[in-house]
Formats: C-alpha cells, sequence, structure tokens
C-alpha cells in the first residue's frame, strides 16, 4: 500500500522484485528451492506464496494508486496525517472492500454462467 501511495524509489524496487519472480519458471524454482532446503510442507507453502505475492502485489499497487487519487486522501494529506495513517485509517479499509467485492463479483458471474448454460446451482 505505501508503494503505490508514495511511488518512488521504493516502488521501482518492488516492481523490478516482482518483475524478477515473474520471469522465474514455477516448476523450477519449486525443485531448486526443495533441493536446496530439503523436502518439507513449509518450504512447498513458501514457494507457493514467494510465486504469487507479484500478482497480489500489483493488485494491491493498482487499487492503493487508485484510490489515492479521492478526495478523502487528499483532505487526509492536507489534514497533516503521517503516511502511516493514511495507509492504514484510508486506504487499507477500501483495498480490503475492493478486494472482497472483486471475488463476490467473481463467484456472481461463475453462478450467471452457469444458470445460462442451464445447468442449476443450489445456493
Amino acid at each position: 500500500i505505501y508503494s503505490g501511495l508514495r511511488r518512488g524509489s521504493l516502488d521501482i524496487l518492488l516492481i523490478a522484485i516482482s518483475d524478477v519472480i515473474y520471469a522465474l519458471p514455477p516448476a523450477i524454482f519449486l525443485l531448486v528451492l526443495l533441493a536446496s532446503t530439503g523436502p518439507s510442507l513449509p518450504t512447498v507453502i513458501i514457494g507457493i506464496v514467494i510465486l504469487h505475492s507479484p500478482r497480489i502485489f500489483r493488485i494491491v499497487r493498482l487499487i492503493t494508486m487508485d484510490i489515492s487519487k479521492n478526495e478523502y486522501v487528499e483532505a487526509a494529506f492536507a489534514r497533516g496525517e503521517s503516511w502511516a495513517a493514511i495507509c492504514f485509517l484510508d486506504i487499507l479499509p477500501n483495498v480490503l472492500l475492493s478486494g472482497a467485492h472483486r471475488g463476490h463479483g467473481a463467484h456472481w458471474s461463475l453462478c450467471q454462467r452457469h444458470m445460462v448454460e442451464g445447468l442449476p446451482l443450489g445456493p
């Protein structure tokens, strides 16, 4: 959230790191990780989290950039609130609501697709 709000050198660094992670082939990355640390469930979970983190980072960054254009964020800056307060009190709740809305929308479109195809879908 902070990266999307400030858009400075930290943002450029995080985008570069996410591009590097995107460039890694997932299967090879997980095999190398398991070979170097030993096969275990926590290692697999950490590898999967590393591989999926750039997607989540980019989504949160874009939602933050969109929300930061609103008037209430500009008013918070004008009141002199700290960056942390703006991130956690003004932007984070809206990012969470936006993500929840997107998830609900995907579920609703799935339900509509099944109804159009004639498949009965229970409640």
